[in-house]
């Protein structure tokens, strides 16, 4: 994505899924971009990055800042009722 302002969401199960290794979603340095809602799962060949987030320029002494990943705390809270992650 490299326009300004874009809001990228994804409604009911909206998944991406990269083919060829390649890197599912690339978000420029660009202001504004939203992303939300969206599964980024594994292909069947192996990707070095499912999502990349440019980092902007900022000026000295400014401290960097991180993209936010949120879930809903529904989903939070069954993931930490869950315990740990089990091998199938």
């Amino acid at each position: 994505m490299n326009r300004p302002d874009t809001v990228v969401l994804g409604l009911g199960l909206a998944t991406l899924v990269p083919d060829n290794g390649i890197t599912a979603m690339n978000v420029a340095d660009v202001d504004g971009v939203k992303v939300a809602g969206l599964l980024i799962d594994a292909g069947s060949t192996n990707s070095a990055l499912l999502m990349r987030s440019a980092p902007r320029a900022r000026p000295p002494g400014t401290p960097p800042t991180r993209p936010r990943c949120t879930t809903s705390s529904s989903a939070s809270a069954a993931r930490a009722s869950a315990g740990p992650p089990r091998a199938w």
